[in-house]
């Protein structure tokens, strides 16, 4: 009897992956009609199915909305960031309930001086203790240092800095009440806690990437970005939980409506997410758009 309830719970585990193989299998052929496409889907397919199977809490996620699982794939492709564990450019990661693909902090330095955009681009935290200025006005610069041999303190700052192709420097620099504004505000959920630092260096990045020359980097990718800001950062509209985790939602369906990526089948398939927060007519419009693109 034991052995034959071992065998239902094998059983029953495996019935996930096949889900999600399936899910992701799927959307093959949209992966590869990515417009200069770098990544091999079976790699990136290896890669997914790696980082699922080593959380069964993500993999559960992944398997309840195929949509969004297929759209994270789809967005790798999009962005060019692999999946591979070892380059850290991009991560599988749970927001509001929801599998999504998460540039690392690496991921948009790659962006960026892939497409020629900059030259260099580097990020740090400040930590009490550490000896730093900032100076604005005609001559912006900020300095930065701290002794090995010392103990570094908590995290007090971030900054983020760009080299551009005629040789200036542009940077951003974050204090941490704004970042723990950013924070919580964010969808990030433990990773806050688990790489803090990392996370620090990817704001100050993601603020930075605002004012930098984008003219370089592929409409697509740009496009793709505004999803994972609608995951990451917002303007508060509503001073109560339910308010901001409400706009948080609105803006994630507002940019999944105009995704690359995103077809008239998907949209149907969350019509109920859209009428639930009265995004019926936005939707209905898309797809009176994609209606008249196939006549």
């Amino acid at each position: 009897m034991s052995k034959e309830l071992a065998k239902t719970d094998e059983a029953k585990a495996v019935v996930p992956i096949i889900q999600a193989k399936t899910y992701i299998t799927e959307i093959a052929p949209k992966f590869l009609e990515v417009k200069g496409l770098k990544l091999q889907f079976e790699k990136e397919f290896g890669f997914a199915m790696q980082i699922l199977r080593k959380n069964n809490s993500l993999l559960s996620i992944a398997v309840q909305d195929k949509i969004e699982l297929q759209t994270a794939i789809i967005n790798v492709a999009l962005t060019g960031l692999s999946l591979n564990p070892v380059l850290k450019y991009a991560y599988l990661v749970p927001r509001g309930g929801k599998i999504c693909l998460e540039p690392s902090y690496m991921g948009f330095i790659k962006i960026l001086t892939d497409a020629g955009s900059v030259n260099q681009v580097w990020a740090d935290v400040i930590r009490e203790g550490d000896s730093y200025q900032v100076h604005r006005g005609t001559h912006p610069r900020i300095e930065h240092g701290y002794n090995l041999q010392d103990t570094r303190g908590e995290i007090i700052g971030c900054y983020a800095v760009a080299l551009l192709a005629d040789g200036t420097t542009q940077f951003e620099v974050l204090q941490k009440v704004e970042v723990d504004n950013i924070r919580r505000r964010s969808m990030g959920g433990t990773v806050w806690t688990t790489d803090e630092s990392e996370m620090y260096k990817k704001t100050a990045i993601r603020r930075l990437f605002k004012y930098l020359p984008k003219t370089e980097i592929p409409e697509e990718t740009l496009n793709t970005l505004s999803v994972f800001d609608s995951n990451h950062e917002f303007e508060e509209t509503d001073n109560s939980v339910k308010g901001v985790n409400n706009s948080k939602e609105k803006a994630r369906l507002l940019a999944f409506l105009k995704a690359p990526g995103t077809t008239a089948e998907m949209l149907r398939e969350k019509r109920a997410e859209f009428e639930k927060h009265g995004l019926e007519k936005e939707l209905n419009h898309e797809l009176l758009e994609f209606a008249e693109g196939a006549e």
